[in-house]
């Protein structure tokens, strides 16, 4: 029987804004029968307040190295990117949303209406502030019919005009209102009507994340 390598991803965590990885080859060949041990002790170190965490990941398939979520759609990419990409709500017990998360969500049934507000005190690893428009650009990005990515559904095209901005139809999402300012910390979402599933986590009307504007806008593009 050969003997071979699996294939192990190195992801190296620096922050939730640059996360880089590499990989290494094997050859292949059949390892079904084989059994793969690794070691269960974990070396004790202090724990430093700055720094960098690098941890390996095991996988046959090639690893694409996506990390924004809006894109990725593979489990390696999502597992890597984990650490770093923290929901904007918490949740109970029983998966319903709370108010002790980084951001709150107030359903209105009389205007069909979402608002989302990110606390004052949020921030990106870089220190700057999380704010609306983080949270308007995640859409923007998903309903772009030129990104394709596999995370646009049905269910967010709940969302007024979401549709026609994925189709190209339009220029702007009208049902997404920043009320104050893009540098505020609220966000408006108009749906068509609420569904019953709304106030509970990963019900898929709305998404769960932010995008760090400031720093991903120097690679946006308007055509």
């Amino acid at each position: 029987m050969k003997m071979s390598k699996c294939k192990l991803l190195y992801v190296t965590l620096a922050s939730s804004l640059t996360i880089f990885a590499t990989a290494c080859g094997a050859k292949k060949t059949d390892s079904s029968n084989q059994t793969i041990k690794f070691s269960q002790n974990v070396p004790k170190k202090a724990i430093k307040k700055v720094g960098t965490l690098t941890y390996a990941l095991e996988n046959k398939s090639p690893f694409t190295g996506i990390f924004l979520s809006e894109i990725a759609d593979t489990s390696p990419d999502a597992k890597a990117a984990a650490p770093g990409d923290e929901s904007l709500f918490s949740i109970n017990d029983q998966y319903q949303i709370t108010d002790k998360g980084a951001a709150t969500l107030k359903l209105n049934h009389r205007d069909n209406t979402a608002k989302i507000k990110v606390k004052d005190k949020v921030r990106w690893s870089d220190g700057k502030p999380v704010v609306a428009k983080d949270l308007e650009y995640y859409y923007e990005i998903l309903a772009n019919p030129k990104v394709q990515t596999t995370q646009y559904t049905s269910s967010l095209a709940n969302i007024k005009d979401m549709a026609e901005y994925h189709q190209g139809k339009v220029k702007e999402i009208s049902g997404i209102e920043m009320p104050d300012v893009p540098n505020e910390k609220t966000l408006i979402l108009h749906f068509k009507e609420l569904k019953p599933a709304m106030p509970n986590a990963a019900s898929g009307f709305y998404w769960e994340h932010a995008a760090p504007y400031h720093y991903l806008k120097k690679y946006h593009s308007k055509n």
